[in-house]
This record gives structure tokens, C-alpha cells and sequence, in this order.
């Protein structure tokens, strides 16, 4: 849904990746990814917080040499009941949605982007 939302009504690009399969594979993906774009999602659903917080960890170590880095964002769906995310660094937006996805919580995520909804 949120993929959907990003791609076709915001015309924006997305990149998927979905933890657990290919780790390294993953974070090869990350970090090829990192360097060009001009936000990174991250969506904690039904993984682990741990997993979440490495990879906003990672994506940030990934990008400090950049002259604009990226806005970064974790998007914290449901489902209602897990760990809450323990990262806490500039630049880092946690959007918190746990009932269900609504376009209206993508607001500040979007207005830092320079878009509307």
C-alpha cells in the first residue's frame, strides 16, 4: 500500500527491499542505493526493531560523505504490538502509523521532500 501510494500517486521512484532474504545481497543494495537517491524508507512492519535500527545505522554511515544527504525516514506500521525503535540521530524522520496505513502520516515525510499531498 505504501509502495502503491509512493510509486503511482506521488510519481515517485521506489526500490524495494525486503529483509531476511539475501543478506549481503541486501546490503550491497543499500549501499548502491544510498548513494544516489534523495530519501531512504525504511518499514518496520513484522521485523525486528534490531534489524530496522542497523540498517538506519548503516544507510547513515553510508551517506556521510555526501555533500546533501538523504532524508531518512522509518515508517512504523503495523503490526500494533512489537519493540518500539531505539534510533535516535539528525535527519532520521519516524513516522508512526501502527493501526494502518494512512497518506495523511506521510505529510512531514513528503513536505521535507519538497512535495504535497
Amino acid at each position: 500500500m505504501i509502495r502503491d501510494f509512493l510509486f503511482t500517486q506521488q510519481k515517485m521512484d521506489v526500490v524495494l527491499a525486503s529483509p531476511g532474504k539475501d543478506e549481503e545481497a541486501l546490503k550491497r543494495r543499500l549501499r548502491k542505493n544510498m548513494q544516489h537517491c534523495d530519501a531512504l524508507l525504511i518499514f518496520y512492519g513484522q521485523v525486528s526493531s534490531d534489524w530496522v535500527e542497523d540498517t538506519a545505522l548503516e544507510a547513515r554511515e553510508l551517506t556521510k560523505s555526501r555533500t546533501k544527504r538523504p532524508l531518512m525516514c522509518i515508517y512504523d506500521g503495523p503490526p500494533r504490538e512489537k519493540e518500539e525503535v531505539e534510533a535516535y540521530f539528525q535527519n532520521l524522520l519516524i513516522i508512526k502509523s501502527r493501526e494502518s496505513f494512512r497518506a495523511e502520516s506521510m505529510r512531514d515525510f513528503l513536505g521535507r521532500l519538497g512535495r504535497r499531498l
